[in-house]
């Protein structure tokens, strides 16, 4: 191929004309798909003559080619998919490194990298075995920037590299290449020029990044961790040299190469401590490794980092120095660290006073950047006040700080920390900036004061006395964080002892509805519509006032909602419909009309966003996708609790419902067309809703199975969990459409067969899912799919036979194989005599241990005993000579099989029925340990261990569990030896089967009891040969018992039962 014709393509890609630029971009893919292709736009790349707008462009549909296609094979079938040819491949290897060796523009250079590092996941090492040796020639070349290149590909490689199952890789990879990268990260630090520094950036990187899930036996090694430590050291305190500033503002200095080496070596100083260096926290599935690491780390490095820390946070404070946000960010994420260690908590307690108010709250007040935010972006502020946590803020940082001190250090601090907000509030020069850092702190300890009841009955009096007032000031930030102040409190349970106070306070509120400033009119509806004041409040004050004000308050937020595509907005909205359903309900239709206008506009700006064309970077674009997304699924959600709330109406409003799921399906189609894949989960939400409370598959919901069944077979086939509900819904309440439908019956039986059998499925959870779907195919559909049953039962039976099963998957597979008999014994049984030998006995072997065990625990469920009743009956009425002659020795047992199934059939009845009300009433006490959280977590000036230790523990050990069964194929039994003893009892709690109180099947309909009558008269009819083998071999207490049921059987008809579906 032409290079010169292929730039001459991407310049038009670069076009103002849609036209132009659509047709060169449609060009492009043609021909990006061909071979030699990308050996060109190499070739383009590299040409430094080549315009740079021409050259990031072909970079970036280099890199979208190779992360969408290196790992398809050649030899794929798929019809989507286009392998990159070999000798491109072959070419891209050779020439990749000199190609970001070469590349001077970090844009270019990002590209090229992201590329590497995709070749690097699908072919190191097995594809690629010089690449640690071209590196390294790299890293030792004399040529700067062929170092630099090199370290740039070594960082690619330890991303790629971190989270491989393969635990050896990482270890030989930092043995071999660290010494030599330390070495010259020390040369470049005694000489920080921007390059060097850019450089020295990239070397802490990667030593961080090598650090992510574990810390290799050569790094923690005495050799590598001084000479590292000294490295780390080094650049926390190197200065600018003498006479040295940094071009530009202070904004601008925080992008430098010169904070982000010293950001890195504040990141990784933290890394080794908080995951590696600190025994306390250590998880006990990393002692054995990193112990003596943690105890050395602990006693000679923690401390001597925590004093160059606090140097240079007081020399911040001071304003001897500048620190970057995202250092400061580090120092005070260290200072957290330090808490709940022993050791370290003794060197930072007596500093802990001093640096909430000489680091911590200066963060926290509205400072100028804050105040161009709220200008420039109100939703941008909004959003990050909300996401306040995940953002390496300092301001962020600083709240963690003051939580964690006051968690777990309370004696020491707790009460500290509230006067110290009450002095701030209470001083006579206290500007509005100041109130705002103070009301943010309290706001995020409301949970915290609302446990303590030596505090909690004084806030009514701090919110009347520093926080009512302020829904009046002319700051709009102020009225904004008094609006969350007392969202908080009221949010963990505030309970006024003054009607006149609460009606005050939510009149000051509710005036501000419309508020000019964005993020007050965001804020309010949640203050207003506080889940514990609607709900549990004593007064109906503010449920009375707001009941008025219910349909306004929805107005608010739809023009919230366009204004801010924020899925917070339709978290208030779902509040305000169930919370107001009366008021809402006769609008309801025209509520979700404008819901779904909402979700169209953003599914259409979605689409535009993923059509941008190959030339557009996709990174650039996730995290626009990304809130959209999560507006959309909040409207989804929004949609969802309408329809809870129509589904509590009495009459049930059928023909609304059905309105409103014409409305809809609008939005679940254009979904499902344009493939818009993170919304597929909300969508099959909806059409499970909406089919289950209509209790019918209308017409225009019919092509929704269509493409549920044409996504299964290609984008979302790991969808299928998502699917079954609505599945099950489509074959229990549409079985008159398959009745009559060929084309959906095979549909269905394909579900069934692909889930049982694709590769692309090979989970257990998977194999259960198509057991449920093939059960309602066989009870729905009983008699239309006899010309499917070979192909079902040969699907099936492999899936029974394998030994290595779920305990869920073992009961699932048996209950399947059931109900082929249950559909039809007589065809099933001649389809497992011809085609699967020795199935029948299997099955009646296996069953009849399930049927005779102890407590009835083989079939734990209703479902299950319900099953093997009713198909046990069936086969009472089987003409003897269907019966295989494997089964005949024994076949008078199903009688006695019945009656021991019936002897815990009751008690498991009553057992559901308990569960049943228990979930309906909301009985369930999530909060039934009540313990004080701050006492809890109160082991002064000791070692702290809480719930956030437990939780990391918890995935500590999880992780070491999947990467054993990973690379052995065997579980790892038990972190501890002292845990064997338990083990059995845990293995028997995990492989609890629980009912499935929400679903439904046919079975539901029949009364086993007169089910069964009608068979063992039918028996005693037709077969009284077969009826007297089967009584005799019964015992006195099975006799007894098969009168009981009976008599049952009897009563069970005289009040209305019935034995059919």
């Amino acid at each position: 191929m032409d290079p010169q014709a292929i730039a001459n393509l991407f310049a038009t890609s670069l076009s103002p004309d849609p036209n132009v630029r659509q047709a060169g971009e449609t060009e492009l893919k043609r021909i990006g798909k061909e071979e030699g292709a990308l050996t060109s736009f190499m070739q383009i790349i590299g040409n430094e003559g080549v315009d740079p707008a021409i050259r990031q462009a072909t970079s970036v549909f280099l890199k979208n080619r190779i992360v969408r296609s290196w790992h398809i094979s050649g030899t794929t079938t798929r019809v989507d998919a286009a392998p990159i040819p070999e000798s491109d491949r072959a070419f891209i290897k050779s020439h990749i490194l000199a190609l970001l060796v070469a590349a001077h523009s970090r844009p270019l250079r990002v590209q090229i990298a992201n590329s590497l590092k995709t070749i690097i996941s699908n072919d190191f090492p097995a594809q690629w075995t010089t690449l640690v040796d071209d590196i390294l020639t790299l890293l030792r070349s004399t040529d700067q920037r062929s170092i630099y290149g090199g370290c740039y590909a070594l960082l690619e490689l330890v991303k790629s590299m971190r989270f491989r199952i393969e635990n050896n890789l990482m270890p030989q990879i930092a043995e071999k290449t660290f010494p030599t990268l330390v070495e010259l990260g020390t040369n470049l630090v005694n000489n920080l020029t921007p390059d060097n520094a850019d450089c020295l950036h990239i070397i802490l990187k990667t030593y961080k990044a090598s650090t992510q899930t574990s810390l290799s036996p050569h790094q923690q090694s005495s050799e590598s961790i001084v000479t590292w430590g000294r490295l780390l050291f080094a650049v926390v305190n190197v200065q600018l040299p003498a006479g040295t500033t940094l071009p530009g503002t202070p904004e601008e200095w925080q992008s430098s190469e010169w904070w982000k080496a010293k950001k890195w070596a504040f990141n990784t100083l933290n890394r080794l401590f908080e995951r590696y260096g600190n025994p306390s926290q250590l998880p006990q599935s990393m002692k054995k490794e990193v112990s003596a690491f943690a105890e050395h780390f602990v006693k000679s490095f923690a401390p001597e980092i925590f004093k160059m820390y606090m140097q240079q946070a007081e020399m911040y404070a001071s304003g001897q120095i500048w620190l970057s946000k995202k250092v400061l960010s580090a120092i005070l994420r260290y200072f957290s660290a330090c808490v709940k260690p022993k050791s370290t908590w003794a060197i930072l307690k007596p500093h802990a006073q001093n640096l909430i108010s000489n680091v911590v709250f200066p963060t926290l007040v509205f400072d100028q950047e804050n105040a161009e935010l709220w200008q420039s972006d109100p939703v941008e502020f909004v959003r990050r006040a909300i996401e306040l946590d995940d953002i390496a803020t300092p301001s962020a940082a600083g709240l963690t700080f003051i939580l964690q001190l006051v968690t777990s250090r309370p004696k020491s601090t707790f009460m500290g920390v509230l006067g110290f907000i009450n002095t701030v509030l209470s001083s006579p020069t206290v500007t509005p900036a100041q109130k705002y850092g103070a009301l943010n702190i309290i706001s995020s300890l409301g949970g915290l004061v609302m446990e303590k009841d030596a505090v909690k009955g004084d806030m009514e009096n701090f919110l009347g006395k520093f926080v009512l007032p302020e829904f009046q000031a002319s700051e709009g930030y102020l009225r904004y964080v008094a609006c969350d102040v007392i969202a908080t409190f009221e949010r963990f349970g505030m309970k006024w002892s003054n009607p006149q106070a609460l009606e005050a306070t939510y009149t000051a509120v509710t005036r501000l509805v419309e508020d000019p400033e964005l993020p007050v009119r965001v804020e309010c509806p949640h203050t207003l519509l506080s889940e514990f004041t609607l709900m549990y409040a004593p007064s109906t004050i503010v449920r009375t006032a707001l009941s008025s004000h219910a349909v306004k308050i929805m107005q608010v937020l739809f023009t919230l909602s366009d204004e801010t595509d924020m899925d917070i907005i339709s978290e208030a909205m779902e509040t305000i419909i169930g919370t107001f359903k009366d008021e809402l309900v006769p609008a309801s239709a025209e509520i979700v009309q404008r819901l779904c206008q909402n979700y169209l506009r953003l599914a259409q700006e979605h689409i535009a966003l993923s059509a941008s064309g190959d030339t557009v970077d996709a990174n650039a674009l996730s995290n626009i996708e990304d809130d959209k997304t999560m507006a959309m699924m909040g409207l989804a959600k929004t949609i969802e609790a309408v329809v809870d709330v129509l589904e509590t109406v009495e009459p049930k409003p059928m023909e609304t419902l059905t309105h409103i799921q014409d409305i809809v399906l609008d939005i679940i189609n254009l979904t499902f067309e344009k493939q818009i894949v993170d919304l597929f989960e909300s969508m099959l939400s909806l059409v499970d809703i909406f089919t289950f409370t209509l209790r019918v598959i209308t017409p225009k919901m019919w092509p929704v199975f269509e493409h549920m069944h044409k996504l299964f077979k290609s984008v979302a086939i790991d969808y299928l969990d998502e699917m079954i509900p609505a599945l099950d819904n489509f074959i229990d309440f549409g079985k008159d459409v398959f009745l009559a439908r060929a084309d959906y019956r095979a549909m269905a039986v394909d579900f069934f067969t692909t889930a049982l059998s694709s590769s692309a499925l090979s989970g257990d959870q998977d194999r259960v899912n198509g057991c449920k779907i093939g059960e309602a195919i066989l009870l729905n559909l009983r008699g239309a799919v006899d010309e499917h049953l070979p192909a079902m039962i040969a699907t099936a039976a492999p899936v029974y036979a394998k030994t290595d099963k779920t305990p869920a998957l073992k009961l699932e597979s048996m209950d399947l194989i059931i109900n082929f008999l249950l559909y039809n014994p007589a065809l099933s049984f001649q389809i497992f005599e011809a085609n699967h030998a020795g199935l029948s006995r299997t099955l009646f072997d296996e069953w009849f241990v399930a049927l005779g065990s102890k407590g009835g625990q083989g079939l734990p469920r209703v479902h299950d005993k319900k099953l093997s009743i009713i198909t046990l009956s069936t086969l009472m009425e089987l003409d003897p000579s269907a019966v295989p002659p494997s089964l005949h020795e024994g076949w008078a047992g199903i009688l006695g099989g019945a009656l021991s199934v019936f002897g815990t059939l009751q008690e498991a009845i009553t057992r559901r029925e308990e569960l049943q009300t228990l979930m309906e009433s909301d009985m369930v006490d999530e909060d039934e340990d009540d313990e004080d959280m701050v006492g809890k977590a109160e082991m002064e000036d000791n070692d702290v261990w809480d719930e956030d230790d437990e939780y990391l523990e918890m995935l500590a050990a999880e992780g070491a569990r999947l990467r054993k069964k990973r690379e052995t194929g065997v579980e790892l039994d038990a972190i501890n030896d002292d845990e064997d003893d338990d083990e059995d009892d845990d293995e028997d709690e995990d492989e609890d089967i629980g009912e499935e109180l929400n679903v439904e099947t046919p079975l539901d309909k029949v009364d086993p009891w007169i089910r069964f009558k009608v068979a063992i008269t039918h028996l005693q009819n037709a077969n009284p040969a077969g009826y007297q083998a089967a009584t005799t071999s019964l015992s006195m207490d099975q006799q007894a018992q098969l009168m009981e049921v009976m008599a049952l059987a009897q009563k069970a008809e005289e009040a209305g039962g019935t034995a059919t579906a």
